[in-house]
């Protein structure tokens, strides 16, 4: 939920007389500055909770639906589970806190967790083992939950980002949600985000708007 080109001549002004110089030239973009490094392991589940709740994002001007979150909490602190009951690192999580949005026709839950003990890409690395072989599973409410591979642009390929969409089949049609999960040192995010009324591309559409916004805050508080 993130270049500007400049022109610049080339070499030094020639000396008084000299009948030409040099055409001005495009520079090449300039690089985006790589993120700073993490921060180092929180000290105790006071200072990871603190750092989950910078993390999460204010979404208040990003849509009309968005201007004031609708829940805010820190009991939860469980992030996915797709086809098993719960990842093994998700046990470890220290602290933590979820926000959410909820008002037709979007639903959107930020949560950030903090460990103490492990670092949390390696719980992307359990998520993406999952992933391998997870098609389907049912959800608590006994529905059937689908995976959709998903790579939207705009968000690198890094071994500490992990994305995919759901689709569940209602009485009232299918209904779609797409994830982002990203880990930073000794946190992890979680974008869950459902656009139109649980339209499919809608949703993949407003996650990828999203990725740039949460993922700044993100950065900046772990």
């Amino acid at each position: 939920m993130l270049v500007v080109g400049g022109l610049a001549a080339c070499g030094a002004a020639e000396p008084a007389g000299e009948r030409w110089q040099a055409a001005a030239a495009p520079a090449s973009p300039t690089a985006k500055p790589a993120p700073p490094p993490p921060r180092p392991a929180p000290k105790n589940k006071e200072e990871a909770g603190r750092q989950a709740r910078l993390a999460l994002a204010d979404l208040s001007t990003f849509r009309q639906e968005t201007a004031e979150h609708t829940s805010e909490n820190s009991d939860d602190w469980r992030l996915r589970s797709l086809c098993r009951d719960i990842l093994p690192s998700d046990r470890l999580a220290s602290a933590g806190r979820e926000r959410r949005w909820v008002k037709p026709p979007i639903w959107i839950r930020q949560h950030v967790v903090g460990y103490l003990t492990v670092p949390g890409r390696k719980l992307i690395g359990e998520l993406r083992t999952v992933l391998k072989t997870c098609r389907s599973y049912r959800t608590g409410d006994g529905r059937t939950s689908t995976i959709v591979p998903w790579t939207p642009a705009g968000v690198p390929a890094n071994p500490d980002v992990v994305t995919f969409c759901e689709t569940q089949q209602t009485d009232d049609g299918q209904l779609s949600q797409c994830t982002i999960m990203m880990a930073r040192g000794s946190y992890v995010l979680n974008l869950d985000a459902s656009d139109g009324d649980g339209n499919l591309k809608k949703s993949q559409a407003m996650v990828a708007k999203l990725y740039p916004l949460v993922t700044e805050a993100f950065v900046k508080a772990t």
